[in-house]
């Protein structure tokens, strides 16, 4: 394989990695186990670091880097020129159970003038203070229901913040959390946050795999009518038991959405999407969850 790709790009081969079943990342449904559940996870990346050290040549990757030509300096149209002053303060669940978010998504509410603070569903009894606003990222509330359901003092907290108006962006594992219930692979049923109508449960069969394109049918934390957002959509899991007058923000163009054809459940002042929505594809997106919760702090 050396001999054929430097034969064919003229390209040198400085490294080929060989594979190793004693170095893994061990998988389940929905994809990796995700970090805050690996408590070996530094010592497979200590191994994995020297292992790709005897087999690759390091000095060479940095050769190569130095002698590089500097990347073009492209003007970015998602951040805003100058960070904006800080007016809002955001909290977002992090822990066990809500471990997948776009890094990303953080870098920009806080660049449109958000604080953000995170917080943990599990283990904490309380709210960060003077909060103005929450998201609820992606993850696997299923896999830690009963620890989520036996912390009822954070379930009031919240449910109590979605009862005063206080703006909620919520996605995949975030918006199984507000539902009534979560179901687990297991069968097993544990009560939820409750304010979302419907109940999550969760399939051996995957649900989703697609990238989603969405138009925007009511107005809502993110976006107005008439926008078009892209995202993404990947996931065992499913809400039922919607009521025939849910209000839903988006329209699916591409990919199923909740019910097969909308995306976004609207409640109070929730936003619920079961798929990914990347703030990236519009800086708008994060500006406007930032408006939102300025409005609730001087309501």
């Amino acid at each position: 394989m050396k001999k054929a790709v430097e034969s064919a790009t003229k390209v040198p081969v400085i490294g080929v990695i060989p594979y190793n079943a004693e170095i893994i990342l061990p998988t389940r449904r929905g994809g990796l186990v995700p970090i805050p559940e690996r408590e070996t996870l530094k010592t497979t990346l200590s191994e994995l670091v020297e292992y790709v050290g005897e087999h690759v040549d390091i000095d060479k990757v940095f050769d190569i880097a130095e002698k590089a030509e500097e990347l073009p300096d492209i003007e970015s149209q998602v951040y805003p020129s100058q960070q904006r002053q800080k007016k809002v303060r955001i909290g977002i669940a992090f822990d066990g159970a809500f471990s997948c978010y776009n890094q990303d998504n953080v870098d920009l509410l806080e660049a449109y003038g958000a604080e953000t603070v995170f917080f943990s569903p599990i283990h904490d009894k309380e709210l960060p203070p003077d909060l103005d606003g929450l998201y609820f990222t992606g993850g696997f509330p299923d896999m830690l229901a009963e620890q989520l359901t036996e912390n009822q003092t954070m379930m009031k907290k919240v449910r109590d913040s979605a009862y005063d108006g206080m703006p909620i962006c919520s996605e995949h594992g975030g918006s199984m959390y507000l539902t009534k219930s979560i179901t687990n692979f297991n069968g097993s049923t544990f009560s939820m946050v409750g304010v979302l109508s419907g109940k999550a449960e969760m399939d051996w069969k995957l649900q989703a795999l697609d990238s989603t394109r969405m138009e925007t049918i009511n107005d809502n934390l993110l976006t107005q009518k008439g926008t078009i957002i892209h995202g993404n959509d990947f996931r065992f899991s499913r809400i039922i038991d919607i009521p025939r007058d849910a209000r839903f923000a988006y329209k699916m163009r591409i990919g199923k959405g909740i019910d097969g054809e909308h995306e976004g459940l609207m409640e109070h002042n929730i936003l619920a999407v079961v798929g990914i929505v990347y703030f990236a594809f519009d800086a708008r997106l994060a500006e406007n969850f930032v408006k939102h919760s300025e409005e609730y702090r001087h309501r």
